[in-house]
């Protein structure tokens, strides 16, 4: 120390101690950390949403599409078979009609359609499609059919039959895939 005028004048300290940069430098880590898992949690969640939204749209257009096939069903008798049956059948798994194919897909016209769900807890829904044969000597089976997965992940569908016009509101036979529990 250098005397300036009558007394002695202490210069003071340039910078900080280590320990304040050691704190500084421990408080930064921990809001980057606290800032990381919140922007990793939003984007878990935002993830999500968007797989829900997913899941729920492919939901909607299946019921979609499948209501707009079951309302075009069109009453198809086999010729040659003795009962002459009517091309409409159904049961736990599935259900068996014939309806329209739009002139935009293949060539058109009426189509054998199954509709049905495995026996999988989560099954997906398969619809399978073929040209029936009305002079035929027995009901088509589905073996040679175009099949297409309609939605995934199907835990429970319900078919109701209401009659040809509607009926009172009460279906007249009703087929579910899965047992309530």
């Amino acid at each position: 120390m250098r005397p300036s005028g009558l007394g002695f004048a202490r210069r003071p300290h340039a910078g900080f101690t280590l320990l304040e940069l050691t704190i500084a430098l421990v408080l930064l880590a921990l809001m980057g950390a606290v800032l990381y898992g919140a922007l990793g949690f939003a984007g878990t969640s935002w993830d999500k949403g968007e797989a829900k939204v997913d899941a729920t749209s492919g939901m909607r257009l299946a019921q979609e599409f499948m209501r707009a096939q079951l309302e075009q069903q069109h009453p198809l008798r086999m010729r040659k078979v003795a009962e002459f049956p009517l091309l409409f059948l159904g049961d736990r798994n599935e259900i068996r009609y014939a309806a329209a194919l739009p002139s935009r897909v293949s060539a058109g016209g009426i189509w054998y359609y199954r509709l049905s769900v495995g026996d999988d807890v989560r099954g997906p829904l398969v619809l399978e499609r073929m040209v029936p044969d009305v002079n035929g000597t027995r009901v088509p089976d589905f073996n040679d059919a175009e099949k297409s997965i309609i939605v995934t992940g199907i835990a429970e569908i319900r078919f109701a039959y209401y009659g040809r016009d509607g009926g009172s509101g009460r279906p007249l036979a009703f087929f579910r895939s899965r047992n309530a529990e």
